[in-house]
């Protein structure tokens, strides 16, 4: 009589089989989910960098545009009279000083130079001949010279009276006003006209 054989048997199932499939799996995941909280943040900083830009320059608008619609300037007595430029100095050659001084201010700033542009040189004209027609000064005519010009953005500074050119442009720097107009960073290109010693500085991007 045979004896019995003991057999001792090692048998794995594939269930029992140690995997690292889910291991991997929420290692997965949990990447996922962190890329995707970081492309939300960029996201949402990217959305709020523009939103704060474009508050930023509708402010800037609203600003010029409600600096040129203040009302109608009250008369100086030079203004009144329409004294006109010393014969010595010709319009021409008044704007060009003018816009070299204002230019010079700006480098001193960091800020781009104003070019002379002939469309905006008649609007200029247009303007000056109005208030030297009325006999004083007004910024209500602004937003029709704005849509006239096509352009993004337009700032405008009036002056009436005796002025020479250093005179003026230091009359529109201690003027916080006109200041802002004279330094506005997006304008590139002006008109500035002098009727009668009624003097439009009428400046575009």
């Amino acid at each position: 009589m045979r004896e019995p054989i003991a057999l001792n048997l090692s048998v794995r199932t594939r269930a029992s089989v140690p995997s690292s499939a889910p291991a991997l799996m929420q290692t997965l995941r949990l990447i996922g989910r962190l890329m995707l909280r970081l492309i939300l943040r960029l996201i949402l900083r990217l959305m709020l960098r523009m939103i704060l830009r474009l508050i930023l320059r509708l402010m800037f608008r609203l600003i010029l545009l409600s600096a040129a619609l203040a009302g109608p300037a009250a008369p100086t007595h030079a203004a009144a009279r329409g004294e006109p430029l010393p014969a010595s100095l010709s319009a021409p050659v008044f704007a060009q000083q003018v816009l070299a001084l204002i230019n010079a201010y700006r480098s001193t700033l960091g800020l781009w130079p104003v070019q002379a542009d002939p469309a905006l040189l008649l609007i200029a004209e247009a303007s000056s001949r109005e208030q030297a027609a009325a006999g004083w000064l007004s910024h209500s005519g602004f937003s029709q010279r704005f849509a006239q010009a096509g352009r993004g953005t337009c700032v405008e500074n009036l002056a009436a009276g005796r002025l020479q050119p250093p005179a003026l442009v230091a009359a529109w720097q201690a003027s916080p006003a006109h200041r802002h107009s004279l330094v506005a960073p997006a304008i590139r290109y002006a008109g500035l006209s002098n009727v009668d010693g009624y003097v439009t500085f009428f400046a575009c991007d």
